[in-house]
């Protein structure tokens, strides 16, 4: 697996400078013990100011509680990812308004 890596030009690292250094961090594990509420009060800690989460999985991966928080502080999807949403859905809107 390590040898396909490295030849697709992967590189492995640790959940630490995972959070700390990605502005946007999408999760695709199965749900297990080690994975439950993966992201939670001290990992959302360890993240980027304003990180987008993506959650393909389990919802159990992620502690509702510390994202509702973490949105709330802005750690989580801060005001210009929001804007940025809001903007793509008042286009998508305009441009296909049989949608709403």
């Amino acid at each position: 697996m390590r040898t396909i890596a490295k030849k697709e030009g992967v590189e492995y690292t640790t959940i630490d400078r995972l959070l700390s250094e990605s502005d946007i961090i999408s999760l695709h594990c199965p749900l297990t013990e080690e994975t439950y509420h993966i992201i939670n009060e001290e990992n959302l800690g360890k993240c980027r100011k304003g990180v987008v989460l993506l959650n393909t999985s389990r919802g159990a991966l992620i502690d509702t509680e510390a994202l509702i928080e973490g949105i709330k502080n802005g750690k989580v999807f801060d005001e210009n990812f929001l804007m940025t949403i809001a903007t793509i859905g008042a286009l998508v809107v305009g441009e296909y308004p049989e949608a709403v």
